[in-house]
């Protein structure tokens, strides 16, 4: 009983102290909301163009000099800590080929209207993965704008299979025939 005494005093903490986050969040965006008004205004008025124009250089001084200096993002780090060349791309196919338990792996995806760039990237990563025994199952959610680029896919890979519906009826439906 005690313990639980102890945990609610602490959630109660917590409470207080995001509430109070939360109304200077109200003050901080009230401001935000008087100041934008007042830049608009500025803006209208002939020292405002005046301001505006002036200030154009040292924006493109300041957007290129934050372009060559910008940090890797963590991911990007992480990446180039564990990128994996292709010699070791090329030995873990050969282990992945000897594996003694090796299961077909279904990757079910309902497509409607999608990207050509991203549903290429999508299919190109799967194709590139070391583990090969897998099965891609594309099911066409009655696309209107798409139709030809799928089956291209299923044609330069057997373990693609596309499959195309009339008319749309949601991810559901579309999951459902694959």
């Amino acid at each position: 009983m005690f313990v639980e005494a102890e945990d609610l005093r602490a959630a109660e903490d917590h409470i207080e102290r995001l509430e109070e986050e939360l109304l200077r969040l109200k003050d901080v965006k009230r401001e935000l909301q008087i100041l934008r008004e007042q830049h608009r205004r500025l803006q209208r008025t002939a020292e405002g163009r005046v301001a505006t124009l002036l200030a154009k250089p040292w924006g493109w001084f300041m957007r290129s000099s934050k372009s060559s200096l910008r940090q890797p993002t963590e991911y990007e780090c992480w990446l180039e800590r564990h990128r994996v060349s292709p010699e070791q791309v090329q030995s873990m196919r050969e282990q992945a080929r000897k594996f003694f338990y090796r299961p077909l792996i279904s990757i079910l995806t309902p497509t409607f209207n999608p990207d050509a760039t991203l549903i290429s990237a999508a299919v190109n990563s799967l194709v590139a993965q070391s583990y090969d025994n897998w099965e891609l199952i594309l099911v066409d959610d009655g696309s209107d704008k798409t139709k030809l680029a799928l089956p291209e896919f299923a044609a330069r890979d057997s373990r693609i299979q596309v499959m195309m519906e009339p008319q749309h009826r949601g991810i559901s439906a579309a999951l459902n025939t694959a």
